[in-house]
């Protein structure tokens, strides 16, 4: 709350000292000097400048003697010894003393020449008060301010709660604190905010609060100045808040995380190196990382290093993304109290991706092992078998391009595409070969599709089988004798009309051949004509039978009736006229009602559509509609009625028989309808189905299907002429015409074409106008074309037609029948007639009072046009100023708002009149108005205030002001008289002076407005004067008046100039000042003051400089810019002072501004971050690294000194002059523990504590490490095992040890060496990977072998080792694949003679052999059903040892001949085993019957050849015979002994070939 300071007049107490001397001594006795006024208990301001008159001291000697005054005891205050003034001489300060007490004494003179002993001295006591001011600044206490706060510190905590801030004085304002950002910390303001915690007077204690989040890593150090004000002074300190660093931060992932690798590198390939930082910067934590997720374990991360290596073999075509991306997901985490923790504090998550090259590694596969397919004997060559086959090699490149083959013996397939590159769809088709299904050795076959690459080395390859089956088609179609057919039929021919027989012939048999032929048609029309299916004979259908038969479908084609064709009859009489009774419109409009199903009012054209036209000779009827006179009827038309339905004809007589009155005025046209064709309804007329107006020819599709109608098509085309027969009358090509013409012209806006159609095709149409004269006078129609004119001497005028719709009938003739159109033509009436005013001109007066509303003029306007072409609208163009307004429908003109003559008293208004025809026309007129004025304004004085001017010295009689006024109503300016009312009297103080009445005769004011001096003036009775002035109008009926103001300024005549406010004197005229460096722009300087003993002060400047600037009102001088003490320390400019008078007066200071140093440069450290190296274990003292500030400043405020703070700065010291770095504790340095630690330096200058300013850096010392820790595995003992046949070249990766040393670099570098059980050198192991390979071939090698593995520190040099067992194992493999000896034939055939073939029958023994040895050559043998390995079908077994087939059941021939099966010969390889098929059949064959026999069996047949002899080489036959009557067909096969396939025999003679060229 501010504290007030008593303002008062100076309160004196006077003193009087009565001196009685008693007259005990002679009156010789010289008595004491007295005292006659002495001031007690002055009151005085402490801040009363040096040269302050306090008071002045008066007495006199009784002898009369001089006297002399002096003090005693004052440093303060000095006394004039003649005068007896006191003046004060040394600077006051209440905080020191509020309250001073000395003597003041007086003192005569006893001898004349000079003081001496005799002299009597009189000592007065004398007691000054001192008043309080505000001038002391507030102080801080308790400085400097310092504090430290964590990082995750919550907005609204107290950090600081010591600040307190004391003011000396006791007035002032209440003290308050604000805080000023420094350069370092723009932000700390908003950071941090200031919290008063007790206000009183004097004193204010306060606390720091956090404002906002802070982050260690941001910033670390926050540097702001904290301001004290009691109003007028400020003080300032500064306040340092360290923020600590809390672990707050997960780490930060560092450089790439992607990286390339061939898919076939070793295990423990380094793949990437992932690294992470701990986000706190402040005091980092070591980093460990571990793999999240691992897609097929391909990758071990060490946890220390970050190294990504490969775990085990690659395989890029494993991976679901055919790019061969591996996305893996690495954790970084920070190590707390020794353990790893995985809180989102402190671990952060990342995605790795590893793209793997491909290398050659995966074979041609196909997606599926076998296959089963049929297909129709005789397929042509190139048929696709249907097969869902593809084939796929995961490789990429060249490493995926192989080429497709197949192992088939008949060579009757074929395979495409021949080469492939990655992928592709295999099509099987039908190559060489015809498959004839009743040759039994063609019925199944069993074909092996072979894949292998074709620019690989080795050349990888897989296989696909497909058994074929062979099934019996329907491989002939039906063959018609001629190619197409055609025949002709009449119109007239009635249903079962015969029109012709086509036949088709089919080779094959049964219901393939010609007993299963089915015929149809089919085509647009062929539903018109009937075919026998079975025997070809075609006649005309009964359609109608049809239609009525399909009364749920609808009508599909309308039959017609025959029509009589009479005689023409003669032309009935020309057209009446009619008039239609309106009375009866209502009955026709429930007839069209009706006949359109509605309840609403029907429209025209539903009249006109309601009817159709009547060929009955006997009956006619009109339809006559209503015209204009009711709106909702726009047509007249006459159409007659044909064959109406029961609803129509219930409802036409009351209608049509109307009989025609003269009731209604409106007229109509109507007229009669010839009868041109009739019908004799009671009869039946025979129907046909065929039109040759509809349709001349019918072009079908013959077609023969056999199966049935279900095989094999032939179609052939019929083509069936229909005869012609004249019997269609014309037909409107639509019911109603219309068209529209404007009135006056003679071109409708369309032209109007009336046309008709004929079905026959021997008919010409012509057409006439059918209605009365005025229609016929006004139209004409070309009877050829149907176009309907306007006759060039017509004349359409809808005035003179009385009807704007012209209804009429075109009849279209054929020759023998008629036709009428109907035709509606709508006569537009034109606006072609403008609005026209009765006048050309109007004029009118008006008052210039008249009230709004008042009647002004009426316009007329005529048009000659007639309906909404003539209606009139009236408006105003312009001219009438929104004054006036017009009546749009009667044209009456009136005022609209108050007129005033004097603003406009002429209008000229221009009105507009137009119809509402399309487009619309209008006239003009001019409506002039003059307006009569009224005396009716009050004169007025312009402007209302005026001013005058007069030097206080004008003589009597001089014309100071003539005032100004105006009246808009007065004819003359001397119609107005003038005078003045009050007078009001303005000191120059600018306080009314009172009773300014009697100023009045100052000044005079003549009628014409003159204002002349009346009377010396005087300035410092008066300096304005404010007269009241009155202006009459002197010519109104009634008074009229205005009111002013003129105010006189008397000038004052300037004589003194203005004076500067002590120190300041006219002698010595200069000024000085202080001010603190670097205040802001903006800050004030000090306020000049000035006074003038005859006039005011006018303005105040200051010379130009760029340093200051003056407010010339106030004399307040202010900063125009920062001044920085270490560039310029003083500042000099001149200042003045001028007064108002005139003429005007200056005077001039010098004014020295000295600048006040302060400490207002930071500390900079010459790096923001250092970075120094230091060897773990090192003693105590080592020096790290030296750090470097610098301060701007000069002196103490420049001079610095370092410190270290930070949660590891105890283990650290640093000298506080140089900056360097030393050892204080070595117990932290263990690079294991804390690889880097991180302390924070501070720069401090030597201010005083209130504004000592500090800065920091940071340091990274970075723990060197040496050897101190030994490799340890990751596991005690290793296991593996591998084929027999793993790769050499390049060898194939076993497995991978490990060993992790805590130590880094070289001391970290582990190198790996066999020291046991590798005697015969199969392995050897990759002394930097860890990885072991096989050394030589394993062949023939399987067992188990372990080896003793050291690993050892220092890239294989160092001391500290370990070690750890490998145990490999190395198994056989399987590399052959089962070869069938029995049956040898891929399609081999057994033939069991009899009727019956017994239950455990054996039929054969199968034999397989396989070169592999061990258990990968024990084979074993099953049958395949639905691609399963089985022992057992539902009639035959097979032992799996032995390979015996037998019957699982009794077979009987007649029940089923004929059995095919699948042998498979399995064996039990590792890690896969092998597996071949083979397809044999089983045919039970009668005993008698067609049973080939050799014509020796027991002599063999003996042939010789010559090595060498080369292929397709005949060599001999053999010859066996059947003993059937109907089928002697012999088919020979090889089924034991050609193993190599080196024969092959002709199955249909039997002669033997050489299949490749033999070698003994």
């Amino acid at each position: 709350m501010p504290r007030f300071k008593l303002t008062h007049t100076h309160y004196q107490l006077f003193a009087l000292a009565l001196i009685c001397i008693v007259p005990l001594i002679s009156s010789e006795t010289n008595r004491p000097p007295v005292f006659t006024q002495v001031l007690n208990n002055i009151v005085l301001a402490e801040n009363a400048p040096i040269g302050t008159v306090v008071t002045q001291l008066q007495g006199y000697d009784p002898e009369g003697s001089n006297v002399t005054f002096g003090a005693i005891g004052s440093e303060h205050f000095e006394v004039d010894p003649v005068t007896g003034i006191i003046t004060l001489i040394k600077p006051l300060d209440r905080e020191e003393k509020d309250s001073l007490l000395f003597h003041v004494t007086i003192r005569d003179r006893v001898n004349p020449e000079g003081e001496s002993e005799q002299d009597n001295i009189v000592q007065v006591p004398i007691t000054i008060i001192v008043l309080d001011e505000n001038d002391n600044p507030p102080e801080f206490q308790n400085t400097p301010y310092e504090t430290d706060v964590n990082e995750d510190a919550a907005i609204g905590t107290t950090i600081f709660n010591k600040i307190l801030v004391t003011d000396r004085d006791t007035i002032g304002e209440s003290l308050d604190l604000k805080c000023l950002p420094q350069e370092q910390s723009p932000e700390a303001c908003n950071k941090f905010r200031l919290e008063p915690l007790l206000r009183e007077p004097t004193i204010l204690k306060a606390a720091i609060v956090l404002n906002d989040t802070l982050n260690y890593n941001q910033r670390m150090i926050y540097h702001f100045q904290i301001e004290a004000t009691d109003g007028v002074h400020n003080s300032q300190t500064t306040f340092e808040v360290r923020v600590k660093d809390v672990q707050d931060k997960p780490p930060v992932f560092q450089g790439s995380l992607s990286a390339v690798i061939d898919e076939d590198s070793p295990i423990g390939t380094l793949v990437l190196k992932v690294q992470a930082r701990d986000g706190d910067t402040g005091e980092p934590r070591k980093i460990v990382y571990d793999l999240l997720t691992n897609p097929m374990d391909y990758f071990l991360l060490d946890e220390k290093s970050g190294e990504l290596r490969t775990a085990k073999p690659l395989d890029r075509e494993a991976l679901p993304d055919s790019t061969g991306l591996i996305t893996v997901t690495v954790r970084a985490r920070e190590v707390v109290n020794g353990t790893a923790s995985s809180d989102t504090l402190t671990s952060t998550v990342a995605q790795a991706t590893i793209t793997i090259r491909d290398v050659n590694d995966s074979p041609p596969t196909f997606n599926k092992k076998e296959y089963e397919v049929s297909l129709q004997e005789n397929t042509a060559p190139g048929t696709p078998l249907a097969l869902d086959m593809n084939v796929t090699d995961r490789d990429v490149g060249v490493n995926s391009r192989f080429s497709l083959r197949l192992d088939d013996v008949s060579g009757v397939f074929e395979v495409e595409p021949k080469f492939v590159n990655g992928f592709s769809q295999v099509n099987i088709r039908v190559g060489n070969g015809t498959l004839d299904y009743e040759n039994p050795n063609q019925r199944k076959f069993i074909v092996l599709v072979i894949a292998e690459e074709t620019d690989t080395k080795p050349k990888l390859s897989s296989t696909a089988t497909i058994t074929i089956t062979v099934l019996d088609a329907n491989d002939n179609k039906p063959m018609f004798e001629h190619e197409s057919y055609s025949a002709s039929i009449s119109e007239a021919a009635l249903p079962g009309q015969y029109i012709t027989t086509i036949t088709a012939k089919d080779v094959d048999s049964g219901q393939y051949g010609d007993a299963g032929i089915r015929y149809s048609l089919s085509g647009t029309g062929a539903e018109l004509f009937h075919v026998n299916e079975q025997t070809g004979v075609i006649t005309l259908a009964d359609c109608h039978g049809t239609m009525a038969d399909n009364t749920g479908a609808g009508i599909s084609r309308v039959g017609r009736q025959r029509r009589q064709l009479p005689a023409k009859q003669e032309e009935q009489s020309e057209p009446e006229t009619a008039m239609l009774d309106v009375d009866n419109y209502s009955t026709l409009m429930s007839s069209a009602s009706l006949l359109a199903g509605s309840n609403e009012p029907p429209s025209i054209d539903a009249l006109f559509n309601a009817f159709v036209i009547n060929t009955e000779p006997t009956s006619e009827y009109k339809v006559v509609t209503q015209s204009e006179a009711r709106s909702s009827i726009n047509d007249v038309i006459s159409e007659t009625v044909t064959a109406p339905t029961p609803a129509v004809s219930a409802h036409l007589p009351s209608v049509m028989e109307t009989s025609v009155t003269n009731a209604s005025p409106t007229v109509f046209s109507s007229y009669s309808q010839p009868t041109t064709a009739q019908i004799d309804v009671g009869a039946e007329v025979p129907r046909t189905c065929l039109d040759y107006e509809t349709e001349t020819t019918y072009f079908l599709s013959y077609k023969a299907t056999d199966d049935g109608g279900q095989g094999q098509t032939s179609v052939v085309a019929l083509r069936i002429s229909v005869t012609d027969a004249n019997d269609s009358p014309p037909v409107c090509e639509s019911p109603l015409y219309r068209a529209a013409v404007d009135e006056g012209a003679h071109v409708f806006d369309s032209p109007l074409v009336v046309k008709a159609r004929d079905a026959d095709t021997i008919s010409d149409i012509t057409y006439r106008i059918i209605g009365d004269e005025q229609i016929s006078s006004i139209f004409t129609i070309d009877k050829r074309s149907g176009q309907i004119t306007v006759r060039q001497n017509a004349t359409l005028d809808v005035t003179h037609l009385q009807r704007d719709h012209l209804v009429f009938a075109v009849e279209a003739n054929d020759g023998v029948f008629t036709t009428n159109c109907g035709v509606n033509i709508t006569v537009r009436d034109v606006n072609n007639h403008a609005p026209r005013f009765l006048a050309a001109e109007y004029s009118a007066v008006v008052e210039e009072n008249s009230e709004i509303g008042t009647s002004v003029e009426k316009l007329q306007a005529e048009d000659l046009d007639s309906g909404p072409n003539a209606e009139i609208r009236y408006r105003i163009e312009h001219g009438s100023f929104n004054d006036f307004r017009i009546d749009e429908r009667t044209g009456d003109v009136f005022v609209s708002r108050k007129l005033d003559y004097d603003r406009r008293n002429t209008y000229h208004i221009e009105v507009l009149a137009t119809d509402l025809g399309t487009p619309s026309l209008s006239g003009t007129t001019t409506l002039t108005v003059n307006i009569t004025n009224s005396n009716d304004k009050d004169p007025y004085f312009t402007p209302a205030t005026q001013h005058a001017e007069i030097a206080e010295d004008a003589p009597v009689g001089t014309l100071v002001h003539t005032l100004i006024a105006l009246d808009p109503d007065i004819p003359t300016y001397s119609a107005l008289e003038f005078a003045g009312t009050d007078v009001v009297a303005i000191d120059k103080d600018g306080k009314e002076v009172p009773n300014s009445d009697q100023f009045k005769e100052y000044f005079t004011i003549n009628r014409k407005g003159q204002v002349i001096v009346n009377k010396d003036l005087n300035r410092d009775l008066f300096a304005v004067i404010r007269i009241s002035v009155l202006v009459t109008d002197s010519t109104a009926p009634t008074v009229q008046q205005g009111r002013g103001l003129l105010n006189i300024q008397i000038t004052d005549v300037n004589k003194t100039p203005p004076k500067f406010n002590p120190p300041w004197t006219p002698e010595n005229p200069v000024i000085k000042l202080q001010m603190t460096e670097e205040q802001p722009i903006g800050s004030v300087l000090t306020t000049l003051q000035a006074y003038d003993d005859d006039s005011t002060i006018g303005e105040y400047t200051i010379s130009p400089n760029k340093y200051f600037t003056i407010n010339k009102t106030t004399g307040v001088i202010s900063s125009t810019t920062r001044i920085d003490y270490e560039t310029l320390k003083e500042v000099k400019f001149v200042a003045s002072v001028s007064d108002t008078g005139v003429p005007s007066l200056t005077s001039t200071a010098e004014v020295t501004v000295d600048i006040i140093n302060l400490n207002d440069n930071e500390p900079h450290f010459s790096q923001t971050e250092y970075h120094f190296n230091v060897t773990e274990n090192s003693p105590r003292g080592t020096v790290a690294g030296k750090v470097e500030a610098f301060d701007a400043d000069v002196g103490p405020f420049g001079e610095l000194t370092y410190s270290l703070i930070g949660e590891y700065s105890k283990y650290f010291s640093i000298d506080a002059y140089t900056g360097s770095i030393m050892v204080a504790d070595a117990m932290i340095l263990d690079r294991e523990k804390i690889s880097e630690i991180t302390l924070t330096a501070v720069a401090q200058d030597k201010a005083p504590t209130t504004v000592q300013k500090s800065a920091t850096a940071a340091i990274h010392i970075n723990v060197l490490d040496v050897n101190d820790n030994a490799p340890i595995f990751t596991q005690d003992q290793y296991t593996t095992s591998l084929a027999e046949n793993a790769a050499i070249n390049p060898p194939a990766a076993l497995l991978q040890v490990k060993a992790h040393d805590a130590d880094e670099g070289i001391f970290g570098d582990v190198r790996y060496y066999i020291v046991a059980g590798n005697e015969q050198g199969l392995f050897r192991l990759d002394a930097q990977t860890g990885i072991v390979y096989p050394a030589q071939s394993l062949s023939g090698k399987k067992g188990m072998y372990a080896l003793e593995v050291v690993a050892r520190d220092t890239q294989g040099s160092g001391t500290m080792e370990s070690r750890t067992r490998v145990l490999i194992t190395v198994m056989g493999v399987n590399q052959h694949r089962p070869v069938f000896v029995i049956p040898a034939l891929s399609n081999a055939t057994i033939e069991i003679p009899g009727d019956i073939v017994q239950q455990d029958y054996l039929l054969l023994t199968v034999k397989a052999t396989d070169n592999d040895t061990d258990e990968n050559g024990v084979l074993s043998y099953h049958f395949q059903v639905s691609n399963e390995n089985v022992q057992e079908t539902d009639d035959f077994r097979i032992d799996a040892v032995t390979g015996e087939l037998r019957t699982k059941r009794e077979l009987n021939r007649k029940e089923r001949a004929n059995y095919d099966i699948i042998l498979v010969a399995r064996d039990a390889g590792n890690p896969t085993p092998f597996e071949t098929l083979r397809f044999l059949s089983i045919s039970i064959v009668d005993a008698n019957e067609n049973r080939p026999e050799f014509s020796d069996a027991a002599n063999p047949y003996k042939i010789s050849i010559k090595e060498n002899s080369g292929r397709d080489v005949r060599i001999g036959r053999i010859q066996a015979t059947a003993r059937s009557k109907h089928n002697r067909d012999v088919y020979y096969y090889l089924l034991l002994g050609n193993e190599d396939n080196a024969f092959v025999v002709d199955k249909a003679t039997g002669d033997i070939y050489t299949n490749k060229s033999l070698d003994r």
